[in-house]
């Protein structure tokens, strides 16, 4: 009956943690999931974003409270882009 039981607690522990390991790997990076993070490169911004030279956006920066109209580097929805000085590179080739 004690290994039984022992058993039974063992396999319980082993489902906890591999649930409990499965559910954290979801959240792990979610920096590159921000649309308005700080970047150095387009390749650092998600799909349908682009590297620009201003937060045009609001709400940008690792906490999101760099207003709108702020110079620097921040990952920005391509839409933003209406003309080359917009983008780090200088054309907003990457949004195409």
């Amino acid at each position: 009956m004690k290994i039984q039981i022992l058993i039974f607690l063992a396999l319980s522990l082993g489902t906890a943690c591999d649930s409990k390991s499965s559910d954290t790997s979801a959240t792990e990076d979610t920096e590159t999931d921000d649309p308005n993070i700080q970047c150095t490169a387009h390749s650092d911004c998600d799909a349908g974003s682009f590297c620009s030279v201003e937060c045009f956006t609001g709400d940008c920066g690792p906490n999101g409270d760099i207003p709108s109209g702020t110079q620097g580097q921040f990952c920005q929805p391509c839409v933003e882009c209406e003309q080359g000085t917009d983008s780090i590179t200088g054309d907003c080739d990457v949004c195409e």
